[in-house]
């Protein structure tokens, strides 16, 4: 029986040596990290869409920028008269697809785990503020250069959640940079 070599299982090989393969490139960068991102937050059910900036701390569980990292990730969104903040732990894991020379691509999910959301507006007429339970769940890409200290992300599918006086779902698109110590 003749052995077909397609590209699925070139494909798998590929991920499955890269994940099983001596590192050649040791990571320079520490557990460490801080970053930031942009982009907009569609509204898919009561929060309004906006412009959304995050802020991110944290740190990688094995000393270098891959695997399982725990932070604490803040954001502000506004557009209009409204604006919601959001204070969430953020957690992950960070899988390195390919490692080179001087240019790492990574893959994981990512999402924040229950924090606080706060919503109001700005100026009349007065809605009032209102606090809420929050969480998101995401997918991140990041490819990592400077010998793995700068990273450079996009999330292109998170989605956040608030439950409170009323229910809120937004997709968010970010992307973003981060510095890794």
């Amino acid at each position: 029986m003749p052995v077909r070599l397609n590209a699925w299982w070139v494909a798998l090989a590929s991920i499955a040596w890269s994940v099983a393969a001596p590192d050649r490139v040791a990571a320079e960068g520490g557990g460490f990290y801080v970053g930031g991102g942009l982009g907009p937050a569609a509204h898919a059910q009561g929060w309004p869409t906006q412009i959304r900036l995050e802020e991110e701390i944290g740190y990688y569980v094995e000393g270098k920028p891959e695997g399982f990292f725990v932070g604490f990730a803040p954001s502000q969104s506004f557009l209009g008269n409204q604006w919601v903040l959001t204070f969430a732990p953020r957690f992950g894991y960070m899988l390195s697809l390919y490692r080179g020379e001087s240019v790492t691509f990574q893959l994981g999910p990512t999402g924040t785990i229950p924090g606080v959301a706060i919503q109001g507006c700005y100026g009349p007429p007065a809605c009032g503020v209102g606090a809420y339970f929050h969480f998101s769940v995401s997918l991140m890409a990041r490819v990592l250069f400077a010998d793995e200290h700068v990273g450079v992300y996009v999330r292109p599918a998170e989605v956040e959640f608030a439950f409170g006086r009323l229910t809120a779902i937004r997709y968010v698109l970010e992307a973003g940079v981060s510095y890794h110590f």
